[in-house]
């Protein structure tokens, strides 16, 4: 069976009909014969046989039908000339019916269309089949028969055969010659004047006479009952020579006149003339046409073997010489990939020089025709090696393989211009080459097998080469159809782009626009290959799609333009919206892109307002909104600034403020005054009252635009979402014009005041664009994340938008804080204490009688308290003068809210405009700024039940003063104390600080002054960038009894509840005395002197606070309180007390952070526990369904493990005592040198069992070089060393010879014991610990005095 090739590919048969029957024929509402005989092609079942004899069966066999005379006039004309005016009458019928074409399938889905051709393609393959003037180079449309016919009714029809066959067939010599003649008689018996008989002598005579290729076609013309539809011709461009006679070349107009699409309806032939014609046509093929194809084929198949062929001694030469003979016969030839098309070859397929068709192109052109196609492929080999073509041929007849690509790029080479295509710069192309391109990929796209999957769309690419004329537009557009049928949206969409850009220029704006739609519905579609079906979700982004930046932009600007000129206003407005997203890139624009596409919205919208839709203006949308809903703010009269001005209620002023308003709820529930009383909250509005909504508009273009009538709208709570306009009672500021620079971030405040009780939502704000265009763009944001069902869980759902909601209560209770000053206050330095006052004014409409304080924690930056009563409790601690021995709750609670006595501050209730001053104290210990958020309380008088608030939040300054580190460690084993080395370092640039005082802060360790007058010895003042270093004793406290048991027991208790994941209890730790020791004369003065007991135990608080946080960050801040205690017996605090001289300032530094005694990991044995039943008894991790507990279980018994609160210490100190210089005679023997050991028990809780090891072996010292002497007498010590205790071990020396020695070679081993005798050992968990000689050690000088 044989393949299907285009139409362009099978045999073209010439004909030419006498007068008398072209009369006959017009005269029967006939067609001309070649249509006529076109209309019975193809044929069915054609059978034809190989150069091997091996039948082909052709299930269609078709011919091309043209008069004789319009091909020899088509030749006469110039084929460049003829293929430009081709390609310009194909460009003016594709311009003609593209309006049409657009309108049939603008209404249609992409995906409904892409199944079959369109309109513009078919009409295009017509135009390119349709072309059947013969040309140069191939003889596809060299006519290989022709028709003499004639009819009966001429007077001596013999005679009118004889002249038709002495006619000469007029064609150029490069015309192939090899023409078959056949004769056609057309006796119509209806009309002629000869009978059957005659009308067969006729017949015979004619054989006789010119050989048996003739028919006598008998035809009655009788009118049909059902008339079959006409097949009508392929368009064709008729010979130049019948334009008419007008100076320069014919225009489009010209062209499309000069071949008009004349058809006929119906064929006006009886059955039994159809029958006959039938007949006819089959006799023609298989008796007369391929016969003689057949033949031919032999003949010249024979004639190029004969020339080929070498003789036979050259044979016998090559066979003894190389051992083989080359192959002559052309079928030896086999495809191969054809090499690079720039080289040197000897003619061009593409060729305008005329020259004689070769034999071997006309011999493979018939064996083409034949479907003897194992025949044919060697001799299109054979013709493209030798560059006379063949590469367009054989992707049509060779099996699928990525060499097709190769021949169609070999077949195109001359027309691929232009780097986009991979051609050359500069090189011009004829319009012959383009015409037989765009032939080419006509043809491949029809007959190439499987042509999608090897990238035929570049194919038609490559052959629309750079030329910008329509029918090379329709070729890009065919790859982006094929592009979309292999699901390549992306690269379909990039072939409509240049598609449009092309048929733009051609002038066709119907198809520019269809495919600039089509390119941009491609490209909005999402592409099938994901990450993942959930990426986006987690990257909480929906329709994730690739976006390449300035394509879509591009499409739409372009097609908008056009969209604008044709007269579609609304889609063009449509499109320049959609482009105002703000630094978009369109190609053609330089820059300005913004302004541009702007300034194109805006005519569009402004100029032709009555071209629009009637409701367009409520459907737009800005495609990025201006406003940042997210970042709205509301300001209310009640929240006060530093200047008393309504601050912005930002994130961190609202966590505040709920801070402080969950923290005084708790306290008042748990007040024995509590009964039920409501709260009204700062953030709310009193009627009459104005309160602001900030609104942050963001220009998103890089240019300046305007917005007219901006105005916030509000609706009541539970109303409709269609209610419209302001509610009554309500007032809202319209600002009359906004203008935004370019990029610009505003933030623009609107006021909004009720005259009655109502509770608002702010739901959008509306503007006018440009002026022209109403917007509403929401406040409201996202809602949360619904998980509740399965059909949530499988897809995002989201909840309703959550709108800012304002709730206008009755007028009443009303203060207003500010900060007292007159000038701006001065930043604080780091440690400093300074009084500042806080005016707070009734501007409310009743009394206050009951008044509270509720302070915010500053991030753990400072304190802030109130220093209205220096004898109250605060946080517990008594406000009173610093004395040695002083209690304090041992808790990490916050302090409660302070009640303010009105009547003692003021001297009577809070009337209606009347104020007062409330006194406080800043201390700030971070060199950050210090945030002051005070939450103030109050009620008109102890029985109403409606509690009010206002917040008053600001923020200092602060600037470093004093630096100070400090660092212990132990004393000289004549002492049980430490050494305590304080570096204080002036960092700031506030001039000289004097040092006024050094306190020590410890439940068990004082300092330990060298005199009893010791505490008043003057200390340094330290000039700017400078240091000094004091250095004390610390020695255990007098007062101290055994308080280490409870506080450990505290914290274990409580740690276990929380590793084994029980509720914490609510028990606090046990009070702890406080031994206070100072040295130095002068002190603070004033309040912070008075509110020392309350500065040490806050500022210890919150540095503990920060601590816990760091290390423990899995447990909740909250439960803090309730699980460490403030102080442990082994805490040392340093503070430090400065002066500023040159400014009168004062202040402290508080150095925490300091252990006094060796720790033992009280929490081992829990932790141990804890993580056994994590692991199991195997000691291996177990797998369950709990695998995220676990790991956060382990995390949290780590940052234990690793934390501060589980320390395990070696209790002992080990100091080498000996005598620096020995002078001995060393002639009367060695000398035996004493040497004493002090190992000190730092522990001050548990005994620690001991063994020194003395090494008898002399070695050298690792550090210092040092010959270390052997020791001599015992060298095992043992013993158990009582805490706080130490133990005096002597040994000796053996030197034989003097020098300097080093005193190591000894070890120090340790075990803690149990601290009660009732405490199994095997309970405990306690770590053993190992000493050597560092590389500190004891060196003496031996001298030898016999010398």
């Amino acid at each position: 069976m044989s393949r299907s090739l285009p139409s362009s590919l099978t045999p073209h048969v010439a004909v030419f009909a006498s007068e008398d029957l072209v009369s006959l024929l017009e005269s029967n509402a006939l067609p001309p014969l070649h249509q006529l005989l076109e209309n019975f092609s193809p044929l069915g079942q054609v059978i034809t046989r190989t150069t091997t004899l091996v039948p082909v069966t052709h299930a269609s066999f078709s011919l091309r039908f043209s008069e004789l005379s319009w091909i020899e006039n088509s030749c006469r004309d110039d084929e460049e000339t003829r293929a430009s005016h081709t390609i310009d009458w194909i460009g003016g019928r594709i311009a003609r019916k593209a309006t049409d074409w657009v309108s049939e399938l603008e209404n249609k889905p992409l995906g409904k269309t892409s199944g079959r051709d369109s309109p513009w393609w078919t009409e295009l393959k017509e135009c390119v089949e349709g072309n059947r003037v013969p040309i140069h180079g191939e003889g596809w449309n060299h006519p290989v028969a022709v028709i003499l016919a004639t009819t009966t009714l001429a007077l001596n029809p013999l005679r009118a055969v004889t002249n038709l066959h002495s006619r000469h067939v007029n064609l150029p010599s490069w015309v192939d010659p090899n023409i078959m003649r056949y004769t056609l008689i057309v006796h119509p018996t209806s009309r002629s004047s000869l009978s059957g008989d005659e009308a067969n002598a006729l017949l015979n005579a004619t054989k006789k006479q010119f050989g048996f290729h003739c028919h006598l076609l008998t035809l009655k013309l009788n009118k049909p009952d059902s008339p079959r539809q006409l097949i009508p011709l392929l368009p064709q461009l008729p010979p130049l020579k019948l334009f008419p006679s007008t100076p320069g070349p014919p225009t489009p107009g010209q062209l499309l006149e000069a071949a008009p699409d004349v058809h006929l309806d119906t064929l006006n032939l009886s059955d039994e003339d159809i029958v006959s014609t039938t007949r006819f046509m089959r006799e023609l093929v298989n008796q007369s046409l391929i016969p003689w194809m057949e033949r031919s084929v032999l003949e010249w198949n024979e004639a190029y073997s004969s020339s080929r062929r070498l003789p036979s001694r050259l044979f016998t030469s090559t066979r003894r010489l190389f051992g083989s003979s080359s192959p002559s016969a052309a079928s030896s030839a086999g495809p191969s990939t054809p090499t690079s098309p720039n080289g040197t070859q000897s003619s061009s397929p593409f060729s305008n020089h005329p020259q004689a068709l070769s034999q071997h192109r006309r011999l493979a052109e018939f064996s083409t025709f034949l479907g003897d196609y194992k025949f044919a492929i060697p001799l299109w080999e054979t013709i493209r090696k030798e560059g006379k073509g063949g590469s367009d041929v054989l992707p049509m007849l060779l099996a699928p393989s990525l060499t097709l690509e190769a021949h169609a790029a070999y077949a195109l080479a001359p027309v691929t211009t232009g780097s986009a295509f991979g051609g050359k710069e500069g090189v011009l192309v004829g319009a012959a080459a383009q015409l037989r391109a765009l032939a080419y990929a006509v043809r491949w796209e029809q007959a190439v097998q499987d042509i999608l999957g090897l990238g035929g769309e570049r194919w038609l690419v490559w052959a629309a080469g750079s030329t910008e004329e329509a029918p090379m537009a329709l070729l890009i557009a065919q790859a982006a159809l094929m592009s979309f049928r292999k699901a390549s949206f992306r690269v379909a969409a990039m072939w409509y782009i240049f598609a449009a850009n092309r048929m733009e220029r051609s002038g066709v704006k119907a198809l520019t626009m269809y495919f600039l739609r089509q390119a941009r519905e491609l490209y909005l579609q999402k592409p099938h290959k994901e990450l993942s079906p959930s990426f986006g979700d987690i990257e909480g982004e929906q329709n994730m799609t690739v976006v390449l930046a300035g394509i879509l932009p591009s499409i739409e600007h372009a097609l908008g333009r056009l969209l604008y000129t044709t007269g579609d206003v609304t889609s063009a407005v449509r499109l320049f919206l959609r482009l105002l997203r703000g630094s978009v890139f369109v190609a053609g624009i330089p820059a300005d892109t913004d302004k541009v596409c702007l300034e194109d919205f805006r005519i569009a919208y402004q100029n032709e307002s009555s071209l629009l839709e009637p409701d367009l203006g409520a459907a737009l949308k800005l495609p990025v909104p201006i406003c940042q809903a997210s970042l709205t703010r509301r300001r209310f009269a009640a929240l006060s600034s530093q200047g008393g001005d309504p601050v912005d209620s930002d994130a961190a002023t609202s966590q505040a403020l709920e801070d402080l308003e969950e923290r005084w709820q708790s306290f008042w529930r748990a007040s024995p005054s509590y009964n039920k009383e409501a709260v009204e909250k700062s953030n709310s509005a009193e009627v009459g009252e104005k309160f602001w909504v900030d609104v942050v508009l963001r220009n998103p273009l890089d240019t300046e635009v305007f917005l007219k009538d901006v105005t916030i709208c509000v609706r009541e709570v539970g109303g409709k979402v269609a209610d419209v306009g302001v509610p009554n009672g309500v007032e809202t500021e319209t600002k009359p014009e906004i203008t935004l620079a370019s990029k610009e971030l505003r933030t623009v405040s609107f006021f909004i005041r009720a005259s009655r009780v109502v509770s608002l939502e702010m739901t959008s704000i509306c503007f006018g664009f440009l002026g022209l265009l109403p917007m509403e763009e929401p406040l409201g944001v996202r809602g949360r994340r619904l998980n509740d069902t399965a059909a949530q869980r499988e897809a995002p759902v989201y909840a309703s938008d959550v709108l800012m909601r304002v709730d206008v209560r009755r007028s009443g209770g009303r203060l207003h804080a500010e900060i007292s000053t007159d000038q701006p206050v001065q930043p604080l330095g780091v440690g400093e204490v300074r009084n500042l006052s806080v005016r707070i004014t009734n501007v409310g409409s009743t009394g206050v009688q009951d008044l509270w304080v509720v302070f915010g924690e500053s991030q753990n930056a400072g304190l802030v308290w109130l220093d209205m009563d220096r004898t109250n409790e605060c946080d517990g601690v008594k406000s009173t003068a610093l004395s040695p021995l002083f209690t304090t709750p041992n808790s990490l609670s916050s302090p409660p809210p302070t009640h303010v006595p009105l009547e003692r501050m003021h001297g009577s209730e809070l009337e209606p405009t009347q104020y007062f001053e409330i006194p406080l104290c800043l201390h700030p210990h971070l060199s950050k700024p210090l945030e002051v958020a005070i939450l103030f309380v109050f009620r008109q008088d102890t029985s109403s039940s409606t509690f009010f608030t206002t917040f008053l939040r600001t923020t200092i300054s602060v600037e470093p003063v004093l630096e100070v580190v400090a660092g212990v460690r132990p004393l000289a084993p004549q002492s049980l104390g430490y050494t305590l080395a304080l570096d204080i370092e002036n960092v700031g640039s506030v001039g000289d600080v004097q040092i006024l005082q050094v306190l020590s802060i410890s439940p068990a360790w004082t300092l330990a002054l060298s005199e009893p007058s010791g505490s008043l010895l003057p200390l340094p003042t330290i000039p700017e960038r400078q240091m000094a270093t004091l250095i004390e004793s610390v020695q255990r406290s007098s007062n101290v009894i055994d308080i280490d048991p409870q506080y450990a027991d505290f914290l274990v208790r409580n740690m276990e509840n929380v590793l084994t994941g029980q509720p914490v209890g609510v028990s606090l730790p046990p009070p702890i005395d406080l031994v206070i020791n100072k040295r130095g004369e002068a002190t603070l003065t004033g309040s912070a002197s008075q509110s020392m007991p309350y500065l040490i135990h806050a500022s210890r608080r919150q540095r503990l606070s920060q601590s816990l946080q760091a290390q423990f960050p899995l447990i909740p801040p909250a439960s803090y309180p309730f699980i460490f205690p403030l102080y442990t017996p082994q805490d040392f605090d340093v503070l430090v007390s400065w002066l500023i001289p040159s400014q009168g300032r004062t202040g402290f530094t508080l150095v925490t952070g300091l252990s006094l005694g060796a720790q033992h990991g009280v929490l081992n044995r829990l932790l141990l526990g804890v993580e056994q039943g994590i692991t199991g008894l195997t000691g291996k991790k177990t797998r369950n369904m709990y695998a995220e507990t676990t790991r956060e279980r382990e995390a949290l018994v780590m940052s234990v493990k690793k934390s501060s609160w589980n320390l395990d210490e070696d209790p002992l100190v080990l100091d080498v005592q000996s005598s620096d210089h020995f002078q001995h005679d060393f002639a009367a023997r060695p000398a035996s040198l004493p040497v004493i050991f002090n190992v000190r028990n730092t522990s001050t809780s548990r005994p620690t069992e001991y063994a020194l090891l003395l090494s008898d072996d002399p070695a050298q010292s690792p550090s210092r070089g040092f010959v270390v002497p052997p020791y001599v007498g015992k060298l095992t010590h043992r013993g158990v060393i009582s805490p706080l205790s130490q133990v005096t071990i002597r040994a000796r020396v053996w030197v034989v010879r003097p020098g300097t020695y080093a005193l190591g070679g000894w070890k120090l081993q340790s075990q803690p014991l149990s601290q009660h005798a009732e405490e199994p050992v095997s309970t405990l968990v306690l770590a053993a610990f190992k000493q050597d000689a560092g590389p500190d050690e004891k060196v003496i000088i031996v001298t030898d005095v016999s010398r």
